[in-house]
């Protein structure tokens, strides 16, 4: 009986440490303050940066699933030296989208 007291109030003050983080970690809520004031011009200082693929839609690739001849290769000791020994395997290559 007393350990499970015990475990009840611990597991409540570990609720309520959560919930105050989650309050503390919050931002303020701005109430009829929009912030797509600068939407869509061209003069953003961010607009167009490598990283940022969000309006390359025409420049990005599809290539198809397809199957690849991959070489893999590890290294035996024979005959009292070190030789690699390569091996021609085929893989399958799922398909997928590209920005180069």
């Amino acid at each position: 009986m007393h350990m499970k007291r015990i475990l009840g109030i611990l597991l409540a003050l570990c609720f309520l440490m959560s919930v105050t983080a989650a309050a503390v970690s919050a931002e303020p809520v701005k109430i009829g303050q929009k912030d797509d004031k600068n939407f869509g011009q061209k003069d953003d200082k961010n607009f167009g940066q490598k990283d940022d693929h969000r309006g390359d839609f025409n420049k990005r690739h599809y290539h198809p699933g397809h199957w690849e001849k991959h070489r893999e290769g590890h290294r035996e000791y024979r005959n009292n030296h070190w030789v690699v020994v390569y091996k021609v395997i085929t893989v399958y290559k799922n398909a997928y989208w590209s920005y180069n």
